[in-house]
């Protein structure tokens, strides 16, 4: 790889959590970091650029539309590292990634669009993989606490010689949605046959051997015994789940401690029965109604518009909380607690990605295709999440 002019580059800047990502790495950017803003409108990314200050009144700026392959090429050659808030991304997305594979840079995202990224790889994967390129998809909300979380599990009960047969876990949080998640979900419905979010097993690769009666996408209330709470079904497990099956193939693959028959399952605590037959009903009633098109049509007419999102007190009242349970294959349990301060969608995502970012811009090998965080970045992450104030514990069960 030659050398870059930029360590990183903040794609999307202008976009409302592009432009919580640049204050970020304002402030925690380590020093002699060099890095840029980049979008396709100047005079946005100028008006970002104002925003955080006289320190950074020199701040380059770089303009690529998402559609502009060659503008997009001279961006990618420019830096080591692409951060992209730009979505949604089977909209915005495609064009910058092939560009990274093609000259073997680092990308890193916070995309929930899973059929889009089995397209990526399925497109550019293998020229990612030749030309050395480390692209890495789900560094948000979707799907780093779940994977992080595993690879916790996992780890602990490798150490204890134990193999991982199964993990449950269980999200609870709250926050603000921005204009840019709003797309992107309703994108999902318009651009795909929302069948293939029933698929448990979207992104791992042929042959994969993972079974589905251990791989269950819950779409009813159950009390889980494991984790000793009553659990609904959870928005976020049809996105999280198969990036967490994705890792697990591949980290099988290479010699890595996952059970020869892996599990995952995941879902939203609750306080009790009736809550989670509420929230189970309403997740369900939400998910046919989104397959009108007339619906998605008022949805993106009423809701924030991309740019728009919650207000800073809704941010910073926000949190989530992730608790799961390991269990090995010959009994064993461990348990692991991640809890993130601010509201998952904004505060969280950007502080995941960003940091998935710098780890991209600072580790001299990493593996090379298009990839999931857990496989790429895994236990490279957890000492700069922890000290970046985000809990990630492993108790005894």
């Amino acid at each position: 790889m030659s050398h870059p002019l930029y360590d990183v580059i903040v794609y999307g800047a202008s976009g409302f959590t592009g432009a919580q990502a640049a204050r970020w790495m304002a402030t925690h950017a380590p020093a002699g970091l060099r890095w840029a803003i980049a979008g396709r409108s100047r005079d946005k990314l100028r008006a970002v650029r104002e925003e955080l200050g006289s320190a950074f009144a020199r701040l380059p700026l770089v303009v690529a539309d998402a559609q502009d392959t060659a503008a997009l090429d001279a961006l990618v050659r420019q830096t080591r590292v692409v951060a992209s808030f730009a979505g949604p991304y089977a909209r915005h997305g495609s064009e910058l990634v092939a560009a990274v594979a093609r000259q073997g840079r680092r990308y890193c995202d916070i995309t929930g669009e899973t059929l889009w990224v089995r397209r990526m790889v399925e497109a550019h994967g293998e020229t990612a993989a030749t030309q050395g390129a480390c692209i890495v998809p789900f560094c948000g909300f979707d799907s780093l606490p779940s994977e992080l979380g595993v690879l916790l599990a996992v780890g602990a009960l490798a150490a204890g010689d134990e193999g991982t047969s199964m993990v449950r876990s269980a999200f609870v949080g709250k926050g603000g949605f921005n204009g840019g998640t709003l797309a992107s979900a309703i994108a999902l419905f318009d651009e795909a046959d929302p069948s293939f979010a029933e698929d448990p097993f979207l992104l791992c690769p042929p042959g994969h051997g993972l079974s589905a009666e251990k791989n269950p996408l819950h779409t009813a209330p159950r009390f889980d015994p494991a984790l000793g709470t009553w659990v609904a079904p959870f928005f976020m497990a049809p996105v999280n789940g198969p990036v967490v099956r994705w890792t697990a193939t591949l980290m099988a693959a290479a010699g890595q401690p996952h059970g020869e028959d892996f599990g995952y399952a995941e879902g939203m605590k609750v306080p009790g029965r009736m809550a989670a037959m509420a929230t189970a009903a309403s997740l369900a009633a939400g998910a046919r109604l989104l397959q009108w098109v007339w619906l998605r049509d008022r949805l993106a007419a009423w809701g924030p518009a991309p740019g728009e999102g919650p207000s800073e007190a809704v941010m910073d009242g926000g949190f989530f909380t992730t608790d799961l349970v390991g269990i090995g294959e010959e009994g064993g349990r461990v348990r692991v607690h991640i809890a993130g301060e601010g509201d998952p969608g904004n505060r969280n995502t950007v502080r995941m990605a960003c940091a998935a970012a710098l780890t991209l811009a600072e580790e001299e090998v990493l593996p090379a295709g298009i990839l999931p965080p857990g496989f790429a970045l895994g236990n490279l992450l957890v000492p700069r999440l922890r000290a970046l104030g985000m809990k990630l514990e492993v108790k005894s069960a």
